[in-house]
């Protein structure tokens, strides 16, 4: 309840300061409704946080952006020059194939995806498995 008046409080501060500034007009109260959600959130979770414990695994989530980032350049380098000369829909399914490979290796590779993961992935894991772990 206290978080919730906080986040209310610093919303209609931010509401009022930006709504009445003519450069931003109606996007301040936009930005206020904002500023007052993300408070909020933010106090809802440190307060959940002084209850449980929680670990945040950040290598996790580089090796992942890394495995978005490599992919998706592959996939963007494989669209826009290896396959320029082929048909819209056709150079679509090669590069998605291609990205959807890629990102599927570099999880392998990162370790982000184990063996006991793929099997659970129904039908197909027991392929995905054979292939990707033997």
């Amino acid at each position: 309840m206290i978080n919730s008046i906080i986040g209310s409080a610093v919303k209609l501060g931010v509401i009022f300061a930006l709504a009445t500034q003519p450069s931003f007009g109606i996007n301040g109260a936009a930005l206020g409704i904002i500023v007052g959600m993300v408070l909020v959130t933010l106090l809802h979770f440190s307060t959940v946080l002084k209850k449980i414990s929680f670990t945040f695994y950040i290598l996790d989530y580089v090796k992942s952006f890394i495995a978005i980032g490599l992919s998706g350049g592959l996939g963007y380098w494989i669209f826009s020059k290896a396959l320029s000369n082929l048909s819209l829909p056709i150079s679509i399914c090669i590069s998605s194939f291609i990205i959807s490979l890629s990102y599927f290796v570099l999880l392998l590779a990162f370790k982000l995806i184990r063996k006991r993961d793929v099997k659970r992935i129904p039908k197909i894991g027991r392929i995905l498995t054979w292939f990707a772990f033997e």
